[in-house]
């Protein structure tokens, strides 16, 4: 008898359970029904769940929803409670149609709301990190192919062609779309402070050095630049001593400063791995003759070359030229090494073509 009175207790209590979880669903759904009309509930349901059941980016969306809105403002709205409040008072029916057919169950405009939402948070998120963090600012190429990576999987191919449209349509198209992103984000189109350049030097520094300790690999950095050798006849013989007043000025015509040739050289830390990196000699073919050349070139010192040609300035393919040397010349030494390559920004440093290459 005792443990049948006891068995019983124990039903009562699991009953009450039951009970009082019941009445809180209830609770919560008359809450959230209150401070949120159905066809918004929907919406923020399917940010939620594109967004990975991540309850903040469904608060944002339920914020700016209610921006301006006096009643929310009175009551001091909790947005990430509202939002778990809506999902768990949600039918489970009503989950499984939204994540398996939400076409059915909202109008496409509200999947469609959800689905760019959803997509500009992570861009704007992303373009923030990258600000702050690394010291740049992402071009309009790299946050096209961003937002196009970064469709959820659970939207349906209707809604994911439109979008994929507009991101691989024309560069009108695709400034359309960024411009209202950042009228809804309050981006701008602009530079980084001046003052970031350092600051983002080491930033990627610092990146470069954490993946290659991830990688188990010991950094190298090179450092490759140009600099002007001036074209000067006439340096040996009598030479009459001057004051201080009358010393020699510099005072090349600009002929004389298109004559002069570039030098194109790397450097390292390393003494053992200095000697192996190549010098590049630009010169002018109207500077030095095909004979001297041949003279020139039984003279040099190993891993130095000259090169003539049209102009003595650097240019896109003769960077390209002294990389394809410079990667042949760390072959013998580059077997557990990662190797940094540090170049400024000249024009000529800066083309698809290099970073390809």
């Amino acid at each position: 008898m005792e443990e049948a009175l006891k068995e019983l207790d124990c039903i009562r209590r699991q009953i009450k359970n039951v009970q009082s979880r019941q009445s809180a669903k209830r609770r919560l759904a008359v809450q959230a029904e209150f401070l949120v009309p159905r066809p918004l509930q929907k919406r923020v349901l399917l940010v939620y769940m594109y967004s990975g059941h991540c309850s903040q980016v469904a608060a944002e969306f339920l914020r700016r929803c209610f921006a301006g809105c006096q009643a929310a403002a009175e009551e001091s709205m909790d947005y990430e409670a509202v939002v778990e409040d809506l999902y768990l008072a949600a039918p489970l029916d009503e989950i499984v149609d939204l994540e398996t057919a939400p076409l059915t169950c909202v109008r496409t405009s509200d999947a469609l709301a959800a689905m760019e939402f959803t997509v500009q948070q992570k861009l704007h998120s992303w373009v923030a990190s990258l600000n702050t963090e690394k010291g740049v600012a992402p071009s309009r190429s790299m946050m096209v192919a961003y937002a196009m990576d970064n469709i959820p999987s659970a939207v349906p191919d209707e809604l994911r062609a439109g979008l994929v449209q507009r991101l691989n349509g024309s560069p009108r198209a695709q400034r359309k779309w960024l411009a209202r992103f950042r009228r809804q984000w309050q981006c701008r189109v602009g530079r980084l402070p001046v003052e970031d350049v350092v600051t983002a030097f080491w930033q990627w520094i610092n990146f470069a050095w954490a993946e290659a300790e991830e990688a188990k690999e010991t950094p190298l950095v090179l450092n490759a630049d140009e600099t002007c050798i001036a074209w000067v006849k006439g340096l040996s013989g009598t030479v009459a001593k001057t004051t201080q007043a009358r010393c020699a000025a510099d005072r090349a015509s600009l002929a004389q400063r298109r004559s002069n040739f570039t030098l194109l050289a790397c450097i390292c830390a390393e003494s053992r791995i200095q000697p192996l990196l190549p010098q590049f000699i630009l010169v002018n073919k109207r500077q030095i003759t095909m004979k001297e050349l041949a003279v020139v070139k039984g003279l040099l010192p190993p891993q130095t070359y000259v090169v003539r040609g049209q102009s003595a300035w650097c240019s896109h393919e003769l960077l390209r030229r002294f990389l394809t040397a410079l990667a042949t010349s760390l072959e013998p030494v580059s077997h557990g090494r990662y190797i940094i390559l540090l170049l400024d920004c000249a024009a000529c440093h800066l083309h698809d073509s290099i970073r390809s290459h």
